[in-house]
C-alpha cells in the first residue's frame, strides 16, 4: 500500500492539487478577507495592532527645539487661578517673548475675559504687539459654532486647536487645515473658525509653529504646494491621509490630516510650569529660537487624550493637548531638517498581494508538512516573519497590513489542513475497499 505523503500518482497530480488546494484556497480566503477589511469590519484589530506595534518601538530623543510650558495643577493651587487669569497669561507670555523664541503657540481658548479687567487689557496689548504669538480657536461644525480666538489676535495669527479622534476615543490623527463647517443654528458670535466659506482655510497650531520655525531658518524655507494640493517643504512632502490610509477603512479625513509620528510616550520635550516662566527659572537660552508651546497639562483641564500608548484607559495615560500638538509640529520640521521620516503607506493593490502572498504561506505549509509538529514549528516561525517585518517597517515610518496577512495565514492554513485530513481519509477508504 502506498504511504498517505504518496497518495499522489504523478507529479502532474500532485501539482493539481497543489493548484487546487493551495492557490484557490489562497484565492478565496484573500479575497474574503480584503473584502471584510475594504467595509470596515478589520478596522479595530488593525488599529490595535498598530497601537502596540508603536508602543514596541524604541523612544527617540528629546526634541530640543521644542518648550512646552505646562499649567500644571501645583500652578493652579499656587495661583488659585482656573482659568487662569489674563493678566497671569499676559505677563507669561511678555517673559518669553523677551528671550527671543521663533514663535509662541498658545493653546488656551481665551474668548471669555478671565480674572479683572486691567488683565485683560494688558493680554490684548501683548497679542496685538508681537508678531510671534499665536493664539487658537474652536472650529465650528454642523452642531458647534465653534470658539473665536482671543482678542487683539489678526487673523495671520490664528489656529485652529482642534484635534481628531478615532472610534474608541484615540488620537493618532493631527489636522494641518480645516475649513470650518456651517453651523445649522444661529451664529452667536460671528469670527473667522466658523466662517464657512471655502477659502477660508485655518492653518491648525502645529502648522503655524511649523511655518514660523523654519521661516527664521539661515535658508529660509517656505511652504510649496504640489500638483496633487499637497504641501511641501524643501524636499519633504506631507502626504495627505486618505480615509483608506494604513489600517483605516472609514476614516473622516475631509481636512488636511496626517498620521501623527509620536517621538514616544514622555519626555519628547524640555517641559516647564507656568511657575518656572513667573518666578525667572527658565534661562533665556532655553526659549531662544526655540518653538514655544503654552497650555495646560493638569487634567483638571480635561484638555487630554488617549493615544497609542494608552494601553489602558487610565487618565494616567492621557497626553496633554498641547503635547500632542508639539508632536505634530516636531515630525514635520525633524522631516524637513532632520530626515526623520513621515509615515507612508502603500497602495491598495499592494496591500492586496501582501495579504494574498501570506495567505498564500499559510495554505502552502499546510500543504508540504503534514505533521502536526513541523506544521507548528513552520507556522509559527512565518507568523514571526510577518510580525517582524511589520514591526521593522513601523519603524520606518511604514504602516503596512499585520493582522489580515495574519489572519489570512491561519485561515487558510487550517483549511487546506482540514482539507488534506479528508482526502487522506478517503484514500484510505479508498484502499482498504479495493484490497477488500
Amino acid at each position: 500500500m502506498q504511504q498517505p505523503n504518496s497518495r499522489f500518482h504523478s507529479l502532474p497530480q500532485a501539482l493539481g492539487s497543489f493548484g487546487g488546494y493551495v492557490i484557490l484556497t489562497s484565492l478565496l480566503v484573500s479575497g474574503l478577507i480584503s473584502g471584510l477589511r475594504a467595509t470596515g469590519n478589520l478596522e479595530v484589530l488593525e488599529l490595535g495592532a498598530f497601537d502596540q506595534l508603536m508602543r514596541s518601538r524604541p523612544k527617540e530623543k528629546p526634541d530640543h527645539r521644542f518648550l512646552i510650558v505646562g499649567i500644571n495643577e501645583q500652578d493652579i493651587q499656587k495661583r488659585q487661578e482656573f482659568p487662569i487669569h489674563d493678566g497671569t497669561l499676559a505677563t507669561a507670555l511678555a517673559k518669553l517673548e523677551e528671550s527671543e523664541p521663533r514663535a509662541i503657540g498658545v493653546d488656551i481658548l481665551r474668548d471669555i475675559p478671565q480674572g479683572p479687567p486691567t488683565g485683560r487689557v494688558k493680554l490684548e496689548q501683548v497679542l496685538s504687539q508681537s508678531d510671534r504669538i499665536v493664539t487658537v480657536c474652536k472650529m465650528s461644525s454642523t452642531e458647534n459654532p465653534g470658539v473665536p480666538a482671543a482678542p487683539g489676535i489678526s487673523d495671520d495669527r490664528v489656529a485652529a486647536a482642534d484635534l481628531p479622534l478615532d472610534p474608541g476615543g484615540t488620537l493618532r490623527r493631527s489636522i494641518l487645515i480645516s475649513t470650518p463647517s456651517k453651523f445649522a443654528g444661529q451664529v452667536p458670535v460671528e469670527h473667522i473658525c466658523n466662517d464657512p466659506n471655502p477659502e477660508n482655510q485655518i492653518p491648525s497650531l502645529s502648522l503655524q509653529m511649523v511655518l514660523r520655525y523654519l521661516q527664521q531658518e539661515e535658508k529660509p524655507i517656505e511652504p510649496e504646494q504640489t500638483e496633487d494640493g499637497w504641501l511641501k517643504f524643501g524636499g519633504v512632502t506631507l502626504q495627505r491621509l486618505s480615509p483608506k490610509s494604513g489600517g483605516y477603512k472609514k476614516a473622516d479625513t475631509s481636512d488636511y490630516q496626517l498620521l501623527i509620528n509620536f517621538r514616544s510616550a514622555e519626555n519628547a520635550f524640555k517641559l516647564v510650569s507656568l511657575s518656572d516662566v513667573l518666578e525667572n527659572k527658565v534661562s533665556p537660552d532655553q526659549i531662544k529660537n526655540k518653538v514655544v508651546l503654552v497650555g495646560y497639562t493638569s487634567q483638571q483641564a480635561k484638555d487630554d487624550f488617549y493615544t497609542p500608548y494608552s494601553a489602558s484607559a487610565t487618565d494616567n495615560q492621557k497626553m496633554p493637548g498641547v503635547v500632542i500638538h508639539a508632536h505634530s509640529a516636531s515630525q514635520i520640521i525633524s522631516a524637513v531638517l532632520d530626515q526623520r521620516p513621515l509615515f507612508w503607506f502603500w497602495e491598495e493593490w499592494q496591500e492586496g498581494l501582501w495579504i494574498f502572498g501570506w495567505t498564500f504561506v499559510g495554505a502552502s505549509l499546510a500543504w508540504v508538512f503534514r505533521n502536526p509538529w513541523l506544521l507548528l514549528v513552520g507556522s509559527g516561525s512565518a507568523i514571526v516573519t510577518l510580525v517582524g517585518s511589520t514591526y521593522f517597517i513601523l519603524i520606518r515610518a511604514g504602516w503596512i497590513p499585520l493582522v489580515p496577512p495574519l489572519l489570512g495565514l491561519l485561515v487558510a492554513g487550517t483549511i487546506v489542513l482540514l482539507i488534506d485530513r479528508y482526502v487522506t481519509t478517503m484514500y484510505f477508504v479508498k484502499e482498504k475497499i479495493t484490497e477488500g
